[in-house]
């Protein structure tokens, strides 16, 4: 046995540690650790209680010099964490996400999950268990050193941590009077590793690098507004394509919990409001058609200085939750769109008032829109439709604009509780084989 004769056992869980967090959001987490004096018996130390979900590949031992290193998870014990585990909500590894699926059973090396009534097998090594530490044994690791006098010895050490995941969230204070944003993000961290980290630092690295190992995410949602307790504002450090936040300070991170942390202080940012219609229901005739509510969006420019990261923006208006949306990677002075629900008060529909073959491979198409208001107030409505490669504009009642992606916008003011018409003709062609 390849542990015969090893007689000391360090456990990580209680031995301090200097220890640096390097996250990469919704993928996984570098961890850094440089223990101090630990003892060395017949050349060997034996790490015990280290972290479940390191990636083994990612192991890398900066000193002491190794003659070589063994690493071991017990796989009877990852067996008895799926057993108790039965009925319950697991995540589990499908490409480059984390999801979550309720466990039915297993069967050799494969697991039978449920999702939205539908059940699957899954590899048995990509799914993720809540561990219980009275059930499962932790993941060990040897070292095996050359032939050295020194009784103790500093260990240098790094891994990629599939268990420790991070998401960003974003939390924006809407001002309808002053047209702005109260704009702040933070950082949310799991740690479903079974370990708690003692007085870590903590970076995060915002860019897209390219994992070849497998690269777990984990979105975690929060309603709750934080305010950031130190005056501190993280460090930002551009290198290449990639930005580093240094968060400032020091923090432990329990095991099995959720953490929070402000990334970035407050940024009042100008933004814009818009009402959009843009019906994917198109009626043969008017009574065939129902008004549906125009989406609601604010327009900024990010003038916040960096990057900002993919993640959840959650949009207040005061202390009030009015909506979320996705906030895809935005560049420095980018404009950005965020989509956060519908109007009650500005509805459109939308049908063909006319159809006419022009040839055999051409036909022709007169929609008829018509927005309504039911403001007090007179608004400004975009109105988007998006004409197939085929497909162009003959004429139209109103102005419009081509954006990108073949979509023509057209923008109407309508007065308080007024409607607004419009018409317009598509020539259709049909796409040659």
């Amino acid at each position: 046995m390849i542990w015969a004769g090893i007689i000391v056992g360090l456990s990580l869980g209680v031995c301090e540690a200097q220890t640096k967090l390097i996250f990469y959001p919704e993928r996984m987490t570098l961890v850094n650790q440089i223990f101090k004096k630990i003892p060395v018996k017949q050349n060997s130390i034996l790490l015990s209680k280290l972290p479940f979900g390191i990636v083994s590949e990612s192991i890398h031992i900066f000193s002491p010099p190794l003659l070589y290193w063994h690493y071991q998870f017990d796989e009877e014990a990852h067996d008895a964490a799926l057993r108790h585990a039965v009925g319950k909500t697991v995540q589990y590894r499908k490409e480059n996400r984390i999801e979550t699926a309720e466990w039915i059973q297993k069967e050799g090396n494969d697991v039978l999950l449920l999702k939205d009534n539908t059940v699957f097998w899954v590899p048995k090594d990509t799914v993720l268990v809540p561990y219980n530490p009275d059930m499962a044994l932790s993941p060990r690791l040897l070292l095996k050193l050359p032939y050295l006098r020194k009784p103790e010895q500093d260990i240098s050490m790094s891994f990629f941590l599939s268990t420790l995941s991070s998401s960003i969230l974003y939390k924006a204070f809407y001002d309808e009077s002053e047209k702005t944003l109260q704009f702040q993000g933070y950082l949310q961290i799991k740690n479903n590793s079974g370990y708690a980290f003692q007085d870590a630092s903590m970076e995060v690295l915002i860019g897209e690098p390219q994992f070849v190992t497998s690269k777990p995410s984990f979105q975690e949602k929060g309603m709750l507004r934080a305010m950031a307790t130190s005056t501190d504002e993280p460090f930002l450090k551009e290198m290449n394509e990639y930005f580093t936040f240094f968060v400032p300070g020091e923090y432990t991170l329990p095991p099995y919990g959720v953490t929070e942390k402000p990334l970035f202080s407050e940024k009042k940012l100008s933004v814009s409001p818009i009402f959009r219609y843009s019906s994917e229901r198109v009626g043969i005739a008017q009574e065939e058609t129902f008004e549906e509510p125009a989406d609601l969006f604010l327009k900024f420019n990010n003038t916040t200085g960096f990057p900002l990261p993919r993640g959840i923006c959650k949009v207040f208006d005061k202390e009030t939750f009015i909506g979320e949306t996705w906030l895809s990677p935005t560049s420095r002075q980018q404009d950005r769109e965020l989509r956060y629900g519908k109007s009650m008060d500005v509805k459109g529909r939308k049908w063909i008032s006319q159809r006419k073959t022009v040839s055999k491979t051409e036909w022709e198409e007169s929609y008829k829109v018509v927005i309504k208001n039911y403001k007090l107030n007179s608004v400004t409505i975009e109105y988007h439709d998006m004409l197939p490669p085929h497909g162009e504009i003959l004429k139209a009642s109103s102005a419009y604009e081509t954006l990108p992606g073949r979509v023509v916008a057209f923008h109407v003011s309508v007065l308080p509780v007024q409607s607004h018409e419009m018409e317009y003709t598509v020539r259709f062609k049909q796409a040659a084989f």
